[in-house]
């Protein structure tokens, strides 16, 4: 209380952006180096990088801020519906629903798959999308086999440092990068929202409570339990 009202946030390296429910935008953290303003747009949806921060105006178009590197200053020109952010780079879904990206590609990052898509997430240096046919197309750095996607149909999505995490059709839960040994021991239950960080995700289930987990390599497994526990509103 006594800040305001959000719809939408996103952290970076360094810094947080959130969007407040009359669409305009605040930042904070470090101030490192400045590029671009934000301060007098209306915004629907924001994402960013490690320095960097670039968000959708109210007419689609793209505008960015922040200490750029490697390009990401260059956000490409159309109207978009969706954006999501790596390590130094961006990708966003366009209007028309096919996907353009901007910034460092030392991996591949921003050589956007062909097709269409509804949803994508950015991991450091991968990112993936789930196709209009709700099958996931992954690219960029492949080390931690995080371009390996199940074979299955998914509603949403999200990924971490070298993982990603996705809800199937049915409301189940798969992982597929870091650790490569195993994802077995992923929570049961139907999920309905899903979010990662570097290393761990959450997700909320069907019955309103949220799980979240992190992968380690000193359990046989590989996946250590955090918490669940009941959202409250308010």
């Amino acid at each position: 209380s006594g800040y305001g009202t959000f719809t939408a946030f996103a952290a970076g390296g360094s810094h947080s952006c959130a969007i407040a429910t009359d669409h305009t935008i605040t930042c904070w953290g470090a101030n490192l180096g400045v590029s671009g303003n934000m301060a007098d747009n209306m915004f629907n949806a924001v994402a960013a990088s490690r320095f960097f921060a670039c968000a959708i105006d109210g007419d689609q178009t793209i505008t960015c801020m922040g200490g750029s590197y490697d390009d990401e200053e260059e956000a490409t020109d159309g109207t978009f519906v969706a954006i999501a952010a790596g390590q130094y780079h961006f990708c966003a879904i366009a209007t028309d629903q096919t996907i353009s990206c901007w910034g460092s590609n030392e991996y591949g990052q921003t050589d956007a798959p062909t097709g269409t898509f509804t949803d994508i997430a950015a991991g450091l240096f991968h990112l993936c999308a789930i196709a209009t046919d709700q099958i996931i197309t992954c690219w960029g750095e492949n080390y931690y086999r995080q371009l390996n996607p199940p074979d299955a149909t998914f509603v949403a999505i999200a990924a971490g440092g070298g993982h990603t995490c996705a809800i199937k059709t049915n409301l189940r839960i798969a992982c597929w990068g870091i650790p490569r040994h195993s994802w077995a021991n992923l929570p049961i239950g139907t999920y309905i929202a899903i979010a990662a960080g570097h290393s761990h995700t959450c997700a909320i289930a069907t019955d309103q409570t949220i799980t979240c987990w992190d992968w380690t390599t000193n359990l046989p497994n590989g996946v250590f339990w955090l918490s669940k526990e009941a959202i409250t509103g308010g």
